[in-house]
């Protein structure tokens, strides 16, 4: 392995010397030597992008890069909380990554989240994902191909990530060193800053080829002729009308939002990916961390879905039949796995009032005796020392990611009961569900179990999401939990989650004028009034910064991808604003 300090004079400007023409990646002068500087601000997400004057790479990519942990220069230039957990958040994690080419794509082996930090493997606090990008060459460059890919920093411990975009170049066994940077990011939590970085990692670079990568270029091309098929967002407007998406959230800004979606008889509509630096590059791989958007896509649908292989017996499995530890009191007798999805156990923190119910009330009160905990064990038994309160299970919704991963655990628990010791509930999830509906490259979060097994899945997320994944899931709630012939949800229960059945969740909050909001296995309902007799309840799915996926009768999705805190920017729009739009389309009431 090698890493070329000086190459031959005559190459780069992005990579090497941090600088390029504002509208594409036109190198600087020929004669500046490799390495004269180190990566210097934030440029254009273009100069990542093939140029007015790109051609195809003089050659195709296969082999190893490792990259060497460094720290970001970041805006701000200081965190508040630099060190996190131990870890350092303003160092970009030494990693290893592998890459093939097929045509022109750019494509990483490892399409899994790549656990840096929450293995404390080196100082820095991030795990990193890899996403599909590109290769070319630029006129100036002469031997040299350029590659990109999109990459986003995350922890399993946060529902958001930091999204960016890599490039390095390379001519036979030589790479240069890697320019990246991160230019958006959904809304954070532990790590309070809404930071840009940037950056230039030495690179070693390992040219043995790839372990069965015809394998891998065969499943690539799979992925790419499957994929649904996408339109910009001014074709929803050419299609509907230009009225109809005023005041959809557009325009938008992107200290707000990222992503607006529309789903529609199978053709996702998206907007730019917006970003300070111009739009993000490859945005239909990246993957974002949609909070408790996760909760619906990732627990409800745990739920149903063992319900359709098992029965729908399983919402009533008693909690304490699944967990090892004894509770210290008698409040969680009878509180079964469906009161848990529900938020609806009878336990946790905040006041006895409940009319009107604040549905948050004592959300974050003792948070953070749980919440870094990594092992199922020490969440379990710091869940079960919550406050009992005066009610039942099943009677108050009481908003609790605690209760949302008790989920998990039974869930898990009953898999192994039905399928043995080494089954594990996210296996069975990718399996059976995600993968066999389009959704490839399944991703979750996982608690990190001492003896190296898999962990139970993070039921209040995260599940990080492409938007076409996220797409895909909604089609199949939408379509009765049924994938080309198969049924993959119990229909019936789906149909109690869709509002489809008298069933109704529980109440929260002051009734509105289009009626009463609800939640119910882990999913929140619109009250929505589209006159002319149209009066429907809307389920979406919902997470912190203004993450959301909104189901409707008339078959139409709408996502959101969005940046925004409780504590900065203005209030986006709320869900009747993409339902009016829905409406518009196509009514809501048949």
């Amino acid at each position: 392995m090698r890493s070329p300090k000086h190459l031959a004079s005559g190459l780069l400007c992005l990579v090497l010397l941090g600088g390029c023409d504002q509208s594409g990646s036109a190198p600087l002068p020929a004669d500046a030597p490799v390495g004269a500087a180190a990566a210097d601000g934030m440029l254009p997400n273009s100069a990542f992008l093939p140029g007015a004057g790109a051609a195809p790479a003089h050659a195709s990519f296969e082999g190893t890069l490792q990259l060497a942990a460094a720290e970001m220069s970041t805006n701000p230039a200081q965190f508040a909380k630099r060190m996190m957990l131990d870890r350092d958040t303003q160092l970009f994690p030494g990693v290893s990554l592998s890459f093939f080419t097929h045509g022109d794509h750019l494509v990483p082996v490892d399409r899994d989240l790549i656990r840096v930090g929450s293995l404390k493997t080196g100082g820095s606090y991030w795990d990193i994902f890899v996403f599909p990008g590109r290769v070319w060459s630029e006129p100036a460059d002469g031997a040299w191909s350029r590659a990109s890919f999109g990459f986003a920093l995350t922890n399993p411990l946060e529902g958001e990530t930091h999204n960016g975009v890599a490039m390095f170049l390379y001519d036979g066994d030589e790479v240069s060193d890697l320019r990246y940077q991160i230019v958006t990011l959904t809304s954070p939590f532990y790590v309070e800053e809404f930071f840009e970085a940037w950056g230039q990692l030495q690179v070693l670079h390992d040219p043995a080829p790839i372990h069965g990568v015809g394998a891998l270029q065969l499943d690539y091309a799979d992925e790419l002729a499957d994929k649904l098929p996408t339109l910009p967002w001014d074709e929803l407007g050419l299609a509907v009308g230009p009225e109809a998406l005023e005041g959809s959230d557009t325009p938008v800004s992107p200290q707000d939002i990222i992503a607006l979606a529309l789903v529609r008889d199978g053709v996702l509509y998206r907007s730019p990916c917006y970003t300070p630096f111009g739009e993000l590059p490859y945005c239909d791989d990246q993957r974002f961390g949609i909070w408790s958007a996760s909760k619906t896509a990732l627990g409800a649908v745990s739920m149903l879905a063992l319900a359709q292989k098992y029965g729908p017996e399983v919402f009533d499995l008693p909690i304490l039949d699944y967990i090892d530890a004894a509770p210290p009191h008698n409040g969680w007798d009878g509180v079964t796995v469906g009161d848990a999805l529900n938020m609806a156990t009878g336990l946790g923190e905040g006041s006895e009032v409940i009319e009107p119910n604040e549905n948050h009330d004592g959300y974050l009160v003792r948070y953070d005796e749980w919440y870094p905990l990594a092992s199922r064990d020490d969440k379990v038994a710091a869940i079960l020392t919550a406050t009992d309160h005066p009610w039942g299970p099943g009677e108050v919704f009481r908003y609790r990611d605690q209760d949302m991963f008790l989920v998990g655990v039974v869930g898990d628990a009953y898999v192994k009961e039905q399928e043995g010791p080494d089954a594990s509930l996210w296996e069975f999830l990718a399996d059976e569900v995600y993968r066999p509906i389009g959704v490839r490259h399944p991703v979750a979060g996982l608690t990190l179990e001492p003896d190296g097994s898999i962990g139970v899945p993070l039921m209040q997320g995260p599940l990080w999401s492409t938007l076409e994944y996220l797409a895909r899931i909604a089609a199949l709630m939408q379509n009765h939990g049924e994938y080309e012939g198969r049924q993959i949800l119990h229909r019936e229960r789906l149909a109690e989650l869709m509002y489809e059945t008298p069933t109704r969740g529980l109440p929260y909050g002051s009734p509105t004028d289009a009626g009463i909001r609800t939640y119910h296995m882990a999913t929140w309902y619109l009250p929505f009034d589209a006159g002319e007799d149209c009066e429907v309840e809307l389920p979406y799915m919902s997470g912190w910064g203004g993450q959301r996926v909104l189901m409707l009768p008339n078959g139409i999705a709408t996502i959101r991808i969005a940046r925004q805190g409780g504590r900065r920017g203005q209030a986006l729009a709320s869900p009747s604003v993409p339902a009016a739009l829905a409406h518009a389309m196509r009514p809501l009431c048949s």
